[in-house]
């Protein structure tokens, strides 16, 4: 176990920052060895760290040198804790910014590495590849004119061999994520796009950039959006590998007091089905006088739909009585429902699906706009409510979509479901709000704890959070 830590001793400013880089023992926590990079002056920035096969560290770090900054990376032998190479970026005499951001190796044993660099007069987003062995630079790929806002530099590494990375870019008046896929032995951009929807005085921020196992790009991203910069919007995108077109995108909620603002997402990572987890802040409207935020961790199926651990299920269907049908469902959700994002059910409408996994059988039950309206619940917070209580446009009479509830009553035989099979084994639901890449679907699967599977009736609980949506 490695830590990395950036530590600025009590006499500071009079005593220079350093680098401590420290190795623990796994099992005790005890310490191996330990090592300080100090600096001839302060604002040293601490980049990624990343532990190489033969268990080698690669470290990157915003240094102070002769008055200015640079950009430096290391190789740390693993078992001693010296250096292997070191290499310095950047031109120390400049009094700016030269900043480090994520490391990683690709399979060749390679270094990846994202920051920023002073040209001249410009500050250039820049990630440059860099020989395992000696540390020599292989390739460069620069944005100029990045500017000096946020400094978040990230690298990861396709199933291909090529370095997938993203970064904020900060023009005249607002801030940008730009992200791209570099040829893995040129730097050449395969494709670059860039996430600018917060209009031209806002500000976007990026804290994770995940790959997934066919090399699609997942973004963990928070946009500001003018006028009020107190409103922010924590969005999960995920973008095609080959080309960059969006494959999907999932907005949460981020009313923050004017001292938290941009709210940020905080992680990310990757399940063995390709799962997607994401966390960030998710700030509640605040009661008077106070705030209020919720930590919210999300995981998404791999085609973008809230993966949901159920709480009961209840399908039936008696033979000759299609009148009798029902299906109703309870699940745990989320604190982070909101009103007015892109999945607002008063706008797109919604869908509920009900399908048998194993034969393919499909019922789809739409849910006009109409019928949608957004109520006040708990702390002021609004949430979503379907009501048709004369199943006047379907068979659906009643849905919530609350912070920490979904629930959902559906009745007659406009559900085209039946359970004429011997038994169903499993269940899967998904619920949709809203329409195109910016919808919100929510999936459950129930199987595990069934109380009860024959012909006519589907009954069970505490589902667990699915890693695959079976819908088609």
């Amino acid at each position: 176990m490695f830590t990395a830590i950036l530590d600025r001793l009590p006499t500071f400013p009079t005593t220079p920052d350093r680098v401590a880089l420290r190795k623990l023992d796994a099992a005790s926590g005890a310490l191996v060895w330990a090592r300080e990079m100090a600096f001839a002056g302060y604002g040293v920035s601490r980049g990624g760290l990343v532990v190489a096969p033969n268990g080698d560290v690669v470290l990157a770090a915003g240094t102070v040198s002769g008055g200015g900054r640079r950009l430096t990376v290391w190789r740390v032998n693993g078992a001693t804790g010296a250096d292997v190479w070191r290499r310095d970026f950047g031109d120390a005499g400049v009094p700016d910014v030269n900043a480090a951001g994520q490391v990683a190796l690709d399979g060749n044993g390679d270094v990846l590495v994202g920051g920023y660099l002073r040209t001249g007069t410009s500050t250039d987003l820049v990630f440059l590849k860099l020989d395992g062995a000696t540390g020599t630079e292989r390739w460069r790929h620069a944005i100029p004119d990045a500017g000096g806002g946020p400094l978040q530099a990230l690298v990861t590494i396709a199933p291909s061999g090529d370095a997938m990375v993203a970064g904020v870019v900060t023009g005249p008046s607002n801030q940008y994520v730009t992200f791209a896929r570099l040829d893995g032995a040129t730097g050449t951009a395969v494709w670059s796009d860039a996430i600018d929807e917060s209009g031209p005085t806002g500000s976007e921020t990026v804290v994770s950039l995940l790959v997934d196992s066919v090399g699609d790009v997942y973004l963990n991203a928070a946009a500001v959006v003018p006028p009020n910069l107190a409103d922010a919007v924590w969005v999960v995108f995920a973008f095609s590998g080959v080309d960059g077109s969006l494959r999907w995108r999932q907005d949460r909620p981020g009313r923050v007091s004017s001292s938290d603002a941009p709210s940020a997402p905080a992680l990310g990572a990757l399940g063995p089905d390709d799962e997607v987890v994401m966390g960030g802040a998710a700030p509640v409207r605040p009661l008077p006088g106070a705030d209020e935020s919720v930590g919210i961790v999300a995981t998404f199926t791999r085609d973008g739909a809230d993966a949901l651990a159920g709480s009961t299920l209840a399908v039936v269907d008696r033979a000759g009585r299609p009148s009798s049908r029902s299906v109703k469902l309870t699940a745990k959700i989320g604190t982070d429902i909101d009103v007015g994002l892109g999945a607002d059910p008063r706008n797109g409408g919604g869908v509920l699906e009900v399908r048998n996994p194993v034969t393919g059988e499909l019922s789809t039950v739409p849910l006009p706009a109409s019928n949608w309206t957004a109520r006040e619940g708990a702390k002021g917070l609004e949430y979503y409510a379907y009501s048709d209580r004369s199943r006047a446009s379907g068979p659906c009479t009643s849905i919530a979509i609350k912070g920490g509830s979904l629930k959902a009553t559906c009745k007659g035989d406009q559900i085209a479901f039946t359970l004429d099979e011997p038994t169903q084994g499993s269940l899967a639901l998904r619920l949709t709000t809203g329409a195109g890449v910016a919808a919100r679907r929510y999936c459950l699967v129930f199987g595990g704890d069934v109380s009860l599977d024959r012909p006519g009736s589907f009954r069970a609980r505490r589902s667990g959070v699915p890693a695959v949506c079976p819908f088609p």
